[in-house]
């Protein structure tokens, strides 16, 4: 697919494959887009299924160039999200 990067943002057109709990196949198509800091990286992914995909590639587009990521000032903390095992990031 396609992977470019442009002012230290980096964006990855994808095309993948979900399984089904009855055991078949979804496509999907996913943009992602990722912006690195000194210490640490973050990413976007905007998705749909694979038949959505010329429907809302504008949409999805838009959204991925519209974030920014930019330093608060703040220290990164660890959490615990309720029905979650594993600690995330805020």
């Amino acid at each position: 697919m396609s992977d470019t990067t442009a002012n230290g943002v980096r964006t990855l057109d994808v095309k993948w494959n979900t399984f089904t709990p009855g055991g078949s196949t979804l496509a999907k198509r996913s943009i992602v887009t990722a912006v690195a800091s000194a210490d640490d990286i973050f990413m976007l992914v905007c998705s749909t299924s694979g038949k959505a995909w010329k429907s809302n590639e504008p949409t999805l587009r838009a959204v991925a160039a519209s974030w920014k990521a930019a330093p608060t000032g703040k220290p990164v903390t660890a959490s615990k999200i309720e029905g979650v095992k594993a600690s995330t990031y805020r």
